[in-house]
């Protein structure tokens, strides 16, 4: 049996990927691509503020880790929180707090999250992205911009 991913939030990460499914083969690839995506987390925030994590979380607390994040990656919080090692629960205060500030925006659409397979809301503080979050069209925003 074949499975083809076409979730378009994975659009970079899969491209053109196929899955076999037997037994236990789709579960394996979930937590394929559960690594590469909190990989590929992690490599834009490094890449986009010049720090390695263990050095970001020295520089910033973790509300600000949190928003300076954002700035770099627009993602789940959850994917967020996973691939960074900042607490969850935590991080909810931190959303809430920083979208009275209008400093976070939270997607108009739900889209599948490549860490918890369920559906979710995109956040970013990009100040760029602020308009095409919310008025998204699930088939044309593209994450990896």
């Amino acid at each position: 049996m074949k499975y083809v991913i076409k979730n378009l939030a994975s659009k970079e990460q899969d491209k053109g990927r196929t899955a076999f499914v037997n037994g236990s083969g789709l579960i394996k690839d979930k937590a394929n691509n559960r690594k590469a995506h909190l990989n590929w987390i992690e490599r834009k925030v490094v890449l986009g503020t010049g720090h390695t994590i263990q050095e970001l979380k020295v520089l910033y607390s973790e509300e600000s880790l949190f928003f300076v994040a954002l700035k770099h990656v627009t993602t789940t919080k959850k994917s967020l929180c996973k691939a960074l090692g900042l607490n969850i629960d935590n991080c909810c205060r931190y959303k809430r707090d920083l979208e009275k500030k209008g400093l976070l925006i939270e997607s108009a659409d739900s889209y599948t999250c490549n860490y918890s397979f369920r559906q979710a809301k995109i956040l970013s503080t990009n100040q760029a992205k602020f308009d095409k979050l919310l008025m998204s069209n699930q088939l044309k925003f593209d994450f990896y911009v």
